[in-house]
Protein backbone atom coordinates (compact mmCIF):
# COMPACT_ATOMS: atom_id res chain seq x y z
CA UNK A 1 0.00 0.00 0.00
CA UNK A 2 1.20 3.34 -0.73
CA UNK A 3 -0.29 7.05 -0.12
CA UNK A 4 -0.54 8.50 -4.00
CA UNK A 5 -0.23 12.48 -4.74
CA UNK A 6 -0.57 14.25 -8.16
CA UNK A 7 0.33 13.83 -10.68
CA UNK A 8 -0.59 10.36 -10.71
CA UNK A 9 -1.33 10.52 -14.81
CA UNK A 10 2.11 8.09 -15.96
CA UNK A 11 1.34 5.94 -13.16
CA UNK A 12 -2.13 5.20 -13.88
CA UNK A 13 -0.61 4.69 -17.83
CA UNK A 14 1.99 2.06 -16.29
CA UNK A 15 -0.61 0.34 -14.96
CA UNK A 16 -2.48 0.08 -18.01
CA UNK A 17 0.65 -0.82 -19.52
CA UNK A 18 1.17 -3.72 -17.31
CA UNK A 19 -2.57 -5.06 -17.47
CA UNK A 20 -2.64 -8.63 -18.72
CA UNK A 21 -6.58 -9.30 -18.16
CA UNK A 22 -8.70 -6.41 -17.51
CA UNK A 23 -9.09 -2.93 -16.56
CA UNK A 24 -11.82 -1.21 -14.27
CA UNK A 25 -12.25 2.26 -14.41
CA UNK A 26 -14.83 4.42 -11.88
CA UNK A 27 -15.14 8.15 -12.18
CA UNK A 28 -17.76 10.56 -12.97
CA UNK A 29 -15.87 13.01 -14.84
CA UNK A 30 -14.21 11.37 -17.92
CA UNK A 31 -12.18 13.68 -21.03
CA UNK A 32 -11.53 12.27 -24.26
CA UNK A 33 -7.39 12.73 -24.30
CA UNK A 34 -7.02 10.76 -20.72
CA UNK A 35 -9.21 7.83 -22.64
CA UNK A 36 -7.61 7.64 -25.56
CA UNK A 37 -4.25 7.54 -24.01
CA UNK A 38 -5.30 4.50 -21.89
CA UNK A 39 -6.49 2.84 -24.78
CA UNK A 40 -2.67 3.51 -26.69
CA UNK A 41 -0.93 1.88 -23.55
CA UNK A 42 -2.78 -1.15 -22.79
CA UNK A 43 -2.75 -4.50 -24.68
CA UNK A 44 -5.04 -5.03 -26.94
CA UNK A 45 -6.47 -7.92 -25.53
CA UNK A 46 -6.66 -6.74 -22.42
CA UNK A 47 -10.55 -5.84 -21.53
CA UNK A 48 -11.76 -2.48 -20.27
CA UNK A 49 -14.88 -1.15 -18.85
CA UNK A 50 -16.07 2.16 -17.75
CA UNK A 51 -18.82 3.31 -14.98
CA UNK A 52 -19.70 7.07 -14.71
CA UNK A 53 -22.59 9.71 -14.78
CA UNK A 54 -24.24 10.35 -17.75
CA UNK A 55 -25.82 13.41 -16.36
CA UNK A 56 -22.21 15.39 -16.67
CA UNK A 57 -22.48 14.67 -20.49
CA UNK A 58 -24.65 17.60 -20.49
CA UNK A 59 -21.66 19.33 -18.70
CA UNK A 60 -17.74 19.96 -19.79
CA UNK A 61 -17.12 17.56 -17.73
CA UNK A 62 -17.55 13.89 -19.37
CA UNK A 63 -16.77 13.59 -22.98
CA UNK A 64 -19.23 11.59 -25.50
CA UNK A 65 -16.30 10.49 -27.41
CA UNK A 66 -14.25 9.05 -24.59
CA UNK A 67 -16.94 6.76 -23.87
CA UNK A 68 -17.43 5.81 -27.52
CA UNK A 69 -14.11 5.45 -28.13
CA UNK A 70 -14.43 2.72 -25.37
CA UNK A 71 -17.14 0.98 -27.00
CA UNK A 72 -15.46 1.16 -29.96
CA UNK A 73 -12.30 -0.38 -28.84
CA UNK A 74 -14.88 -3.23 -27.37
CA UNK A 75 -15.37 -1.99 -24.34
CA UNK A 76 -18.39 -1.45 -22.09
CA UNK A 77 -19.30 1.63 -20.20
CA UNK A 78 -21.87 1.68 -17.46
CA UNK A 79 -24.22 4.72 -16.04
CA UNK A 80 -24.97 4.79 -12.36
CA UNK A 81 -26.91 8.00 -11.50
CA UNK A 82 -25.17 8.93 -8.21
CA UNK A 83 -21.68 8.18 -8.79
CA UNK A 84 -19.17 10.04 -7.18
CA UNK A 85 -16.53 7.41 -5.94
CA UNK A 86 -13.14 7.27 -8.26
CA UNK A 87 -11.00 4.22 -8.33
CA UNK A 88 -8.56 2.00 -11.18
CA UNK A 89 -8.60 -1.56 -10.83
CA UNK A 90 -6.34 -3.57 -12.95
CA UNK A 91 -6.40 -7.53 -13.23
CA UNK A 92 -8.28 -7.22 -9.72
CA UNK A 93 -5.08 -7.58 -8.15
CA UNK A 94 -4.10 -3.93 -7.86
CA UNK A 95 -5.94 -0.65 -7.48
CA UNK A 96 -5.95 3.08 -7.24
CA UNK A 97 -8.60 4.64 -4.97
CA UNK A 98 -8.64 8.45 -5.34
CA UNK A 99 -10.10 12.54 -5.08
CA UNK A 100 -9.11 12.11 -8.91
CA UNK A 101 -11.26 11.87 -11.70
CA UNK A 102 -10.14 10.27 -15.51
CA UNK A 103 -9.24 13.96 -16.20
CA UNK A 104 -6.00 16.06 -17.13
CA UNK A 105 -6.70 18.09 -13.81
CA UNK A 106 -7.66 14.72 -11.76
CA UNK A 107 -4.62 12.95 -12.64
CA UNK A 108 -2.03 15.74 -13.24
CA UNK A 109 -2.83 19.60 -12.07
CA UNK A 110 -4.97 19.17 -9.70
CA UNK A 111 -3.93 18.48 -5.78
CA UNK A 112 -5.67 15.04 -5.33
CA UNK A 113 -4.76 12.50 -2.44
CA UNK A 114 -5.09 8.73 -2.84
CA UNK A 115 -3.92 4.92 -2.16
CA UNK A 116 -2.03 2.53 -4.70
CA UNK A 117 -3.03 -1.18 -2.73
CA UNK A 118 -2.21 -4.27 -4.23
CA UNK A 119 -2.56 -6.47 -1.21
CA UNK A 120 -6.17 -8.30 0.21
CA UNK A 121 -8.24 -5.37 -0.10
CA UNK A 122 -8.25 -5.11 -3.46
CA UNK A 123 -10.47 -8.21 -3.55
CA UNK A 124 -12.79 -6.02 -2.07
CA UNK A 125 -12.84 -3.22 -4.46
CA UNK A 126 -13.19 -5.93 -7.02
CA UNK A 127 -16.27 -7.00 -5.52
CA UNK A 128 -17.59 -3.11 -4.78
CA UNK A 129 -16.95 -2.90 -8.63
CA UNK A 130 -19.03 -5.97 -9.90
CA UNK A 131 -22.01 -5.00 -7.76
CA UNK A 132 -21.93 -1.89 -9.12
CA UNK A 133 -22.18 -3.21 -12.89
CA UNK A 134 -24.53 -5.94 -11.97
CA UNK A 135 -27.09 -3.87 -9.89
CA UNK A 136 -29.74 -3.65 -12.85
CA UNK A 137 -31.72 -1.48 -10.75
CA UNK A 138 -29.71 1.40 -10.27
CA UNK A 139 -27.22 0.69 -13.30
CA UNK A 140 -27.53 0.44 -16.79
CA UNK A 141 -25.14 -0.46 -20.01
CA UNK A 142 -24.55 2.52 -22.06
CA UNK A 143 -25.36 1.72 -25.76
CA UNK A 144 -23.40 4.01 -28.56
CA UNK A 145 -27.37 4.70 -29.16
CA UNK A 146 -27.78 6.16 -26.29
CA UNK A 147 -24.86 8.38 -26.63
CA UNK A 148 -26.15 9.58 -30.24
CA UNK A 149 -29.17 10.71 -28.31
CA UNK A 150 -27.42 12.62 -26.20
CA UNK A 151 -25.65 14.13 -28.88
CA UNK A 152 -28.96 15.61 -30.15
CA UNK A 153 -30.24 17.03 -26.63
CA UNK A 154 -26.74 18.77 -26.49
CA UNK A 155 -27.24 20.23 -29.36
CA UNK A 156 -30.59 21.40 -28.89
CA UNK A 157 -30.14 22.84 -25.41
CA UNK A 158 -29.58 26.56 -25.66
CA UNK A 159 -26.65 28.18 -24.51
CA UNK A 160 -26.50 30.39 -21.72
CA UNK A 161 -25.13 33.31 -23.29
CA UNK A 162 -23.21 33.93 -25.90
CA UNK A 163 -19.16 34.99 -24.93
CA UNK A 164 -17.55 37.82 -27.07
CA UNK A 165 -14.67 35.00 -27.44
CA UNK A 166 -13.96 31.61 -27.54
CA UNK A 167 -13.57 30.51 -23.71
CA UNK A 168 -11.20 28.25 -22.43
CA UNK A 169 -12.37 25.04 -21.14
CA UNK A 170 -12.39 25.93 -17.56
CA UNK A 171 -14.52 29.18 -17.83
CA UNK A 172 -17.02 27.25 -19.95
CA UNK A 173 -20.71 27.51 -18.17
CA UNK A 174 -20.37 23.71 -16.58
CA UNK A 175 -24.35 23.23 -15.43
CA UNK A 176 -26.69 24.07 -18.72
CA UNK A 177 -30.49 24.18 -18.33
CA UNK A 178 -32.15 20.68 -20.14
CA UNK A 179 -35.74 21.42 -21.33
CA UNK A 180 -38.25 19.60 -22.32
CA UNK A 181 -38.16 21.23 -26.03
CA UNK A 182 -35.00 20.18 -26.10
CA UNK A 183 -35.54 16.85 -25.64
CA UNK A 184 -38.68 16.28 -27.19
CA UNK A 185 -36.66 16.47 -30.84
CA UNK A 186 -36.20 12.61 -29.82
CA UNK A 187 -39.67 11.13 -30.22
CA UNK A 188 -40.40 11.03 -33.94
CA UNK A 189 -43.57 9.05 -33.75
CA UNK A 190 -45.81 7.70 -30.37
CA UNK A 191 -44.00 5.22 -28.62
CA UNK A 192 -43.94 3.92 -24.64
CA UNK A 193 -40.76 6.12 -24.18
CA UNK A 194 -42.63 9.20 -25.75
CA UNK A 195 -45.62 8.58 -23.63
CA UNK A 196 -43.94 8.12 -20.05
CA UNK A 197 -41.46 11.25 -21.08
CA UNK A 198 -44.65 13.58 -21.16
CA UNK A 199 -46.03 12.18 -18.15
CA UNK A 200 -42.74 12.45 -16.05
CA UNK A 201 -42.79 15.93 -17.78
CA UNK A 202 -45.79 16.69 -15.84
CA UNK A 203 -44.99 16.08 -12.20
CA UNK A 204 -45.28 18.87 -9.99
CA UNK A 205 -42.09 17.73 -8.57
CA UNK A 206 -39.01 16.37 -9.65
CA UNK A 207 -38.43 13.61 -7.45
CA UNK A 208 -41.05 10.97 -7.39
CA UNK A 209 -42.19 7.05 -7.23
CA UNK A 210 -43.59 4.71 -9.40
CA UNK A 211 -46.74 6.06 -7.34
CA UNK A 212 -46.72 9.12 -8.81
CA UNK A 213 -48.05 7.75 -11.96
CA UNK A 214 -50.90 6.45 -10.29
CA UNK A 215 -53.66 9.72 -11.33
CA UNK A 216 -52.07 8.85 -15.56
CA UNK A 217 -53.36 5.26 -15.31
CA UNK A 218 -56.32 5.99 -17.12
CA UNK A 219 -54.06 7.65 -19.71
CA UNK A 220 -51.65 4.97 -19.94
CA UNK A 221 -54.20 2.30 -20.53
CA UNK A 222 -56.19 4.35 -23.10
CA UNK A 223 -52.63 4.41 -25.09
CA UNK A 224 -51.72 0.63 -24.39
CA UNK A 225 -54.90 -1.03 -23.77
CA UNK A 226 -53.45 -4.50 -24.50
CA UNK A 227 -50.55 -4.15 -22.25
CA UNK A 228 -51.26 -6.55 -18.89
CA UNK A 229 -47.60 -5.29 -16.71
CA UNK A 230 -47.70 -1.53 -17.26
CA UNK A 231 -45.42 -0.99 -13.99
CA UNK A 232 -42.67 -3.07 -15.74
CA UNK A 233 -42.63 -0.98 -19.18
CA UNK A 234 -42.76 2.01 -17.16
CA UNK A 235 -39.99 1.10 -15.39
CA UNK A 236 -38.08 0.53 -18.44
CA UNK A 237 -39.19 3.11 -19.65
CA UNK A 238 -37.49 4.80 -16.69
CA UNK A 239 -34.20 2.84 -17.20
CA UNK A 240 -33.98 4.42 -20.61
CA UNK A 241 -34.63 7.91 -19.90
CA UNK A 242 -32.08 7.06 -16.94
CA UNK A 243 -29.43 6.10 -19.76
CA UNK A 244 -29.81 9.07 -21.57
CA UNK A 245 -28.92 10.88 -18.62
CA UNK A 246 -32.20 12.72 -18.17
CA UNK A 247 -33.73 10.81 -15.32
CA UNK A 248 -31.80 9.77 -12.09
CA UNK A 249 -32.25 6.78 -9.87
CA UNK A 250 -31.95 7.56 -6.24
CA UNK A 251 -32.34 5.07 -3.78
CA UNK A 252 -35.36 3.66 -2.16
CA UNK A 253 -37.35 3.58 -5.04
CA UNK A 254 -37.58 7.68 -5.38
CA UNK A 255 -36.24 8.83 -9.23
CA UNK A 256 -35.62 12.66 -10.04
CA UNK A 257 -36.12 14.17 -13.48
CA UNK A 258 -33.32 16.17 -14.46
CA UNK A 259 -34.80 18.49 -17.16
CA UNK A 260 -36.75 21.72 -16.58
CA UNK A 261 -40.56 21.23 -17.78
CA UNK A 262 -41.80 23.81 -20.78
CA UNK A 263 -44.23 24.05 -23.05
CA UNK A 264 -43.52 22.60 -26.40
Amino acid sequence: MELLRNPIEQRVYDLCKDAKQSICLCAPFVKEDIVNNILNNKDENVQISLVTNLSNAYTYTLDITALKNIINHGGKVYNRSNLHAKFYMFDADKAIITSGNLTKNGLYNNYEYGLYIDNELVSDVDKDYHELTENDDLTGIVSLKNLDDIEIIKKNIKPIYTPKRKLPEFEKPIHPTITTEDIIPLFKESTWKELIFKIVDQFDEDVFTKETFNEYRSQIHDAYPLNKHPDDKIRQILQQLRDLGIVAFLRDGFYERLWVPTEY
